[in-house]
């Protein structure tokens, strides 16, 4: 079991079908998400457990054999605060391609860059990932959707990234948001300067 030591408030677990049992045995890659609600509107992991277990419930009672399910392992707040919805042993469905063998972050935020305490505590967080996943490099894969990066993604990257290498129809390609996406080497750099300190 792989729970970060330092999460704010309480383990959310999400709901089953949502994430994949032991799916992350061998992770290479973190991928960057935007929660897509603007940082002023404070405390969003609770509106992401709640609105990808409503997304989940639904989809399985539709169709009980629904492969269908939607997650992250981890939302990083507006002020740093750092909660987890999945542990990184398993898989989360945060995209369509490259969902597996991946830590994915959702980042409060809309088409905003990350505050400062967003950069600090996800790299530490980046960080501990590497050292509970040694497979992970902290180095950035693809520089911007015109230049996503290899077919390996194996790094950190964005979900417009992976879902243009992986050819997905109608890509995300405004998560997690060229502001984020801008900010993504200062992120490795700072990851990479946390892992040799821990």
């Amino acid at each position: 079991m792989a729970m970060y030591p330092d999460r704010d408030g309480d383990y959310m677990m999400t709901e089953p079908g949502s994430f994949v049992l032991d799916r992350n045995r061998d992770v290479v890659r973190i991928i960057m998400h935007q929660t897509w609600a603007p940082q002023t509107l404070h405390d969003q992991a609770p509106i992401n457990y709640r609105e990808w277990t409503k997304a989940t419930r639904a989809a399985h009672a539709a169709k009980a054999d629904s492969q269908y399910g939607v997650s992250a392992h981890f939302t990083v707040e507006w002020d740093g605060r750092i909660f987890q919805h999945v542990d990184t042993k398993d898989g989360a469905k945060g995209t369509r391609d490259y969902a597996y063998n991946s830590i994915h972050i959702e980042f409060a935020a809309r088409d905003e860059p990350l505050t400062n305490d967003q950069i600090f505590y996800g790299a530490d967080l980046m960080a501990w990932i590497a050292s509970e996943h040694p497979n992970v490099r902290l180095i950035t894969v693809g520089n911007s959707n015109k230049d996503p990066g290899d077919k390996k993604q194996q790094g950190i990257t964005c979900h417009s990234f992976v879902e243009i290498v992986g050819k997905v129809d109608n890509p995300k390609l405004d998560c997690p948001g060229v502001a984020i996406v801008n900010q993504i080497n200062t992120v490795a750099v700072l990851a990479s300067v946390r892992a040799l300190i821990r």
